[in-house]
């Protein structure tokens, strides 16, 4: 693995906020070795443990602490990105071509279009 996978970052902090591997694989809706699996990765990713079990369950390790306050600003980061990127594909593109038959369909048509026009980004 040559770049951190966004997806196992996701994994490790819901298993740190519920508290546990099988929460968090409960609230992904997948199995507790996939969610186990996941974190292994962004260990090994990272070279350095990031959970320790405890009796209670899981907690962070100071690496895992640091890591976690870093992926709520990377969840941050690429939720405004995805946000940013997505107001493109709701641009209006194209053209459209209008071609009343009649005299009073053309005086409807022109009004309806500039109505549209000046409330449009052309």
């Amino acid at each position: 693995m040559t770049t951190l996978n966004l997806g196992n970052l996701a994994t490790f902090r819901l298993v740190v906020q519920r508290g546990s591997f099988s929460a968090a694989a409960d609230a992904l809706g997948i199995s507790q070795p996939a969610v186990s699996l996941q974190v292994r990765q962004l260990e090994q990713f990272l070279q350095t443990r990031l959970l320790e079990r405890t009796g209670r369950g899981i907690k962070a390790t100071a690496a895992g602490m640091a890591l976690l306050a870093h992926s709520e600003q990377i969840d941050r980061a690429v939720n405004s990105a995805v946000q940013s990127v997505s107001a493109f594909s709701q641009e209006v593109n194209g053209s459209l071509t209008l071609g009343p038959a009649r005299r009073p369909a053309f005086i409807f048509f022109h009004r309806c279009c500039s109505i549209f026009v000046s409330s449009t980004r052309c």
